[in-house]
């Protein structure tokens, strides 16, 4: 009897700051100044290099070269540096109304972005949040830069994400988020003809398509990670937590994602309404021309009443499923298949996120005056405890101490 031996290769997920190319190489440490990242400002450039810092990286560093134009989401630029002040005249900015109108029609609302250029090298600090007047953006925000060589593009299914964008032959457009997966896709699958991608909904009717040469920079809610799918090979994910994925083509989001629904409950209601009615499966939607009774006799109303009690089944079934999600929130999941890159957000932003004028009560809260011991710590390595972490009030004394343990 032959055994047959069976391998399985995990899937790593990472966090990460940069996909699709090297990271830049930490700055030099300054007299005088610790724990602080240097910002390099480099006059002899060929193309921008972006590098994401801090941790999390909340803030994108940009060196420009000459001529190269920079897209920046409007309301989030902190710094411009590297340059002497008699040089400020050439640097130029501008608005971009970067497609408009179909990011209205799309549902989405990040459209407004500066464009700088300069005729001299400068350097950029961007922030991950962008100031604005309707929206509140709360919680933590981070960046990952994309580099874009031509050989895949990428779909960015989280309508805020796109913070900046550089290359003379990227090309940035917006298409309508496919509601069906690809009917040959379904059929490899052995799903149904119209499966759903679960990626469609009233207020995510689009997604961003970057293509071509360039370089992004891109946000999300919380910690970003980053999967690595390989031929074969797929990933369960709530699709609120996909920030983007690499395809091929505008086309191709219909052919990797599809949604996926626990046992249990039957998100289309289908079967809700076949169970309920036997009988008005598959009804006619001309009633003149499949029924035989002429309009007005008993027949030709009963088939008309079958059919709006079917449509009223149907659509209690999905809202009773959408109520039900609503409350057990596991029906929100997609699955993608690979070979394709992934990017995940930890965090999910409020739906309801207008700012609201804040209400002062007259009550007033005493905080305990914190004392130095609370934030001073040392670390001393012990024998066979390892690394022991202490505090103090005061560094001297604790240096003292050990000095004379020495």
């Amino acid at each position: 009897m032959s055994k047959q031996l069976r391998f399985v290769r995990g899937i790593t997920v990472r966090q990460t700051s940069v996909i699709g190319g090297a990271a830049s190489n930490e700055g030099s440490r300054v007299a005088g100044v610790k724990d602080g990242q240097e910002l390099a400002s480099t006059q002899k450039l060929s193309e921008v290099e972006m590098e994401a810092v801090g941790r999390p990286p909340s803030v994108l560093s940009l060196n420009v070269p000459p001529s190269v134009p920079i897209h920046i989401k409007k309301g989030s630029l902190l710094s411009i540096f590297g340059i002497s002040e008699k040089n400020w005249h050439s640097i130029t900015m501008s608005l971009d109304f970067t497609n408009w109108f179909r990011r209205i029609v799309f549902g989405g609302y990040s459209f407004n972005y500066q464009r700088i250029v300069g005729t001299i090298p400068f350097s950029l600090l961007v922030s991950s949040k962008s100031r604005s007047l309707i929206w509140n953006q709360k919680g933590q925000k981070s960046f990952v830069t994309l580099a874009l060589d031509g050989t895949d593009d990428w779909a960015i299914l989280n309508r805020s994400a796109l913070q900046v964008y550089t290359g003379g032959t990227l090309n940035v457009s917006l298409h309508r988020t496919p509601k069906y997966v690809n009917k040959s896709v379904a059929a490899s699958l052995q799903l149904p003809t119209k499966s759903l991608t679960g990626l469609h909904s009233w207020n995510h009717r689009g997604f961003t398509m970057l293509s071509g040469r360039g370089q992004a920079g891109l946000v999300g809610e919380g910690s970003l990670y980053h999967i690595a799918l390989k031929e074969g090979e797929n990933v369960f994910i709530n699709k609120r937590n996909l920030l983007a994925l690499s395809v091929n083509g505008q086309t191709d989001l219909a052919n990797c994602v599809v949604k996926y629904s626990f046992a249990g409950i039957d998100v289309s209601g289908e079967s809700a309404v076949n169970s309920s009615l036997s009988g008005t499966k598959n009804l006619p939607l001309d009633i003149n021309e499949h029924h035989e009774s002429p309009p007005g006799g008993f027949p030709y109303y009963w088939h008309l009443t079958k059919l709006y009690i079917n449509a009223l089944v149907k659509y209690s079934s999905k809202i009773r499923a959408k109520i039900v999600n609503h409350f057990i929130g596991n029906q929100e999941f997609v699955k993608v298949v690979g070979p394709r890159s992934v990017l995940l957000q930890s965090s999910v932003s409020e739906f309801n996120s207008f700012s609201m004028p804040s209400t002062t009560t007259g009550k007033v809260e005493t905080t305990q005056a914190r004392k130095s011991s609370d934030y001073l710590n040392y670390v001393t390595i012990e024998k066979g405890k390892g690394a022991v972490f202490k505090s103090t009030p005061d560094f001297k004394e604790t240096v003292s101490q050990i000095e004379k343990k020495n």
